[in-house]
């Protein structure tokens, strides 16, 4: 409010907010300096502009003039964001926004598998679409595209490969004549990010499955489809390998991690999760996976992870952390508060008897980076250090 009444003299009696948009990161190469915009959309009760000392003209436009005018960097993308937002979910077609609703309403499938859904979804939704114009039809990808990363903003591989293919469809649309061939192009486009994703986690196990000698003994948390295939990629080149799993309460996943790679030949040990002090000295490595990795080089990933990490440390041990950079989480750039979930009570205490007892489920927690010892990426081992500049990178080539 106060530059808007600096910059052209309208007072709080003179505008009204209509919408505030998402914030979003505008990277700008000349200067090495990332911004965040913060969009927020008013309406003016009257056409009267006074100006400051920084300006010299005015003119009121309509939407669709806005290409013929030099403006401020981002301002279409910004208003974009504020306007489109508001009719989102009137805008997308009703077979479409079925599949939105169930991606939302998904409480069972992790980030990989809905992300994947995700994908398939904005690919029918460009073979559906009426689009007559390629701006039209990327608009209507964009809609669809900000409701599923806002449907579980905290998965990050959600945001990331939606965005990543937003992205490349912008870029696309400048290359082809004809809408036919933009929905031609934006297909493949969702077709090979999709592979990508799914090619990433071999990669990152034979990557990570050099960091496990001959007859170590691993220790893991959680159920991690990453770790359990750099496992079964140390076993597949010949090494002689021990495994300890917690129990990774409350819903004992360690259990079936147990199992699968009973079922590899592998000799497992399981443990219940308050262990890991005990058994540590006979530990060679700590291998865990991770749902998020925030910008300040810290792993978000199923509860207890910050208490083996911790645990390592204090015994010498490596903590490696494995996972594809689409779990690299963008918003935490301009959004570095981090909402770490709960779920249900009675996965704790099925039957609470007591009226003073208050049961809490957190499902998460927060492993500072200073902790990790090495993350291992499908490019390779990454530094944490190696971080802000990784992101800066990945948020240049997204939407988000």
């Amino acid at each position: 409010m106060k530059e808007i009444k600096e910059e052209v003299s309208l007072d709080r009696n003179s505008i009204s907010l209509v919408q505030k948009g998402r914030p979003f990161p505008a990277f700008d190469s000349d200067i090495n300096t990332l911004w965040v915009i913060h969009p927020f959309l008013f309406s003016s009760s009257t056409s009267r502009i006074k100006l400051d000392w920084e300006h010299d003209a005015f003119r009121w436009i309509g939407k669709q003039d806005l290409h013929k005018f030099e403006t401020v960097p981002k301002l279409k993308e910004a208003l974009a964001r504020a306007t489109e937002e508001t009719t989102a979910s009137r805008s997308i077609n009703p077979p479409i926004k079925a599949r939105l609703m169930g991606i939302r309403e998904d409480k069972v499938h992790g980030a990989s598998e809905l992300s994947r859904r995700a994908l398939a979804a904005m690919k029918s939704l460009a073979q559906l679409s009426n689009a007559t114009t390629s701006e039209d039809l990327l608009s209507e990808l964009r809609v669809l595209g900000y409701e599923l990363m806002n449907s579980h903003p905290s998965m990050a591989p959600l945001t990331n490969l939606v965005g990543r293919s937003l992205h490349a469809a912008e870029g696309k649309a400048v290359e082809v004549s004809t809408v036919w061939e933009l929905k031609q192009a934006v297909s493949a486009i969702f077709d090979q990010v999709v592979g990508e994703s799914e090619a990433a986690v071999h990669k990152i196990a034979v990557n990570a499955a050099q960091l496990i000698q001959d007859h170590a003994t691993v220790l893991t948390h959680s159920r991690s489809s990453t770790v359990s295939e750099t496992l079964k990629q140390a076993v597949a080149t010949g090494k002689r390998v021990r495994v300890i799993v917690t129990e990774s309460r409350p819903l004992f996943e360690g259990r079936v991690v147990a199992e699968e790679l009973s079922d590899l030949g592998v000799p497992v040990t399981l443990v219940v999760d308050s262990a890991i002090g005990s058994v540590m000295a006979t530990v060679d490595l700590c291998l865990v996976g991770a749902d998020s990795v925030l910008f300040d080089g810290s792993v978000v990933n199923k509860i207890g992870t910050y208490l083996l990490a911790m645990t390592a440390r204090e015994h010498s041990r490596p903590f490696y952390v494995v996972c594809e950079k689409s779990k690299f989480n963008l918003r935490s750039i301009f959004e570095p508060k981090f909402e770490i979930e709960e779920k249900d009570p009675s996965e704790v205490l099925p039957h609470p008897t007591k009226h003073f007892v208050t049961v809490r489920n957190p499902y998460f927690d927060r492993t500072p980076g200073k902790f990790v010892s090495r993350l291992i990426t499908e490019d390779g081992e990454l530094p944490v250090q190696e971080l802000p500049v990784v992101f800066r990178k990945m948020v240049s080539e997204t939407c988000i």
